[in-house]
């Protein structure tokens, strides 16, 4: 009783609101499988586990270790409702405004974190994101293969564990957790300091997770705006009646009626340059839009020249 006392306490520490977790592993390290495993520990001590990660239904599992999806010899669950799959940032905020005691997983962070591009738009909202999470009772972790797939800015002025999984041989997975040093160094000399011993032979998940699944996370709402509006209410008041998850739903639908309405606005400027100039090219037309503010490509023109009935231009 003493050590699964010990061991939930050890959990809560390191998923505690507002922290900012980092688990890497090489390719194969079986990285995503213990995670998966943190999920389920996860579930049994009172947390909803957030994840783009897919699952296999009990009628598949069959066939997907027919297929080499799953290993064989191994009683799968299905995955439990307290773990919950979202494809967006407007799905997976309505389901933090829903719950307390939240952990967000992200894998594969480095197809949307990656230091390369760490101007970008879906970048900047991450890292909103990480710094506000607290706020919605959950902690958040970054899943890589390397660490130096996540901005800098997040791994060195957030982060505040990293874990780093390695394969010791064919059935023995090893795991260590380290804290970072603030020692005021910059990123690239960032020293870590281990909080725990290396755990070797960690335990598998019985979950029947897909290994193979491909990772979708869509920027669909803006966040500055979003937080503008819950800001009005109290942390109360956004869960009460749905306040915070019909704030949410009203600015996803307003974002899609602007992005249609935009649509439709540039097919009128194009129409409108190819009716008033027909002996313009479409690379003109091209950079005629780009003039005007508005991106365009060729093909986007090309196609609405055929609407029209107006063969393309040669060039």
């Amino acid at each position: 009783m003493k050590l699964e006392h010990r061991k939930k306490q050890n959990y809560d520490t390191l998923f505690k609101e507002g922290q900012v977790i980092m688990i890497k592993g090489l390719q194969g390290s079986g990285k995503t499988d213990k995670v998966v495993y943190f999920m389920e520990q996860g579930v049994t001590y009172g947390y909803h586990c957030h994840t783009i990660i897919n699952f296999f239904k009990t009628k598949d599992v069959g066939k997907a270790i027919k297929l080499g999806k799953l290993r064989p010899g191994i009683t799968y669950r299905e995955k439990p409702p307290e773990i919950k799959i979202f494809r967006s940032l407007s799905e997976l905020l309505m389901n933090l405004l829903m719950h307390d005691k939240n952990i967000v997983f992200l894998d594969e962070s480095g197809l949307f974190a990656t230091a390369t591009r760490g101007t970008s738009s879906a970048v900047t909202t991450l890292k909103l994101l990480t710094y506000i999470i607290r706020h919605f009772d959950a902690s958040i972790v970054f899943i890589c293969q390397s660490q130096n797939s996540i901005v800098p800015e997040l791994r060195s002025t957030l982060l505040t564990y990293r874990v780093t999984i390695s394969k010791k041989s064919a059935n023995n997975r090893s795991m260590i957790i380290e804290k970072p040093l603030r020692s005021g160094v910059d990123d690239e000399n960032m020293e870590y300091v281990a909080v725990t011993k290396p755990v070797d032979n960690m335990p598998s998940s019985q979950l029947a997770y897909d290994g193979k699944y491909l990772p979708a996370f869509r920027i669909d709402i803006d966040l500055n705006l979003l937080l503008d509006e819950l800001a009005k209410h109290t942390s109360v008041e956004l869960r009460e009646d749905d306040v915070g998850v019909n704030i949410i739903k009203k600015l996803v639908e307003e974002q899609e009626y602007k992005k249609a309405h935009k649509r439709g606005y540039k097919k009128e400027m194009i129409s409108k340059i190819i009716q008033d100039d027909p002996a313009l090219t479409t690379k003109e037309i091209v950079s005629k839009m780009g003039e005007l503010g508005e991106e365009v490509n060729r093909t986007y023109v090309s196609n609405i020249r055929n609407s029209m009935g107006i063969s393309d231009v040669l060039e």
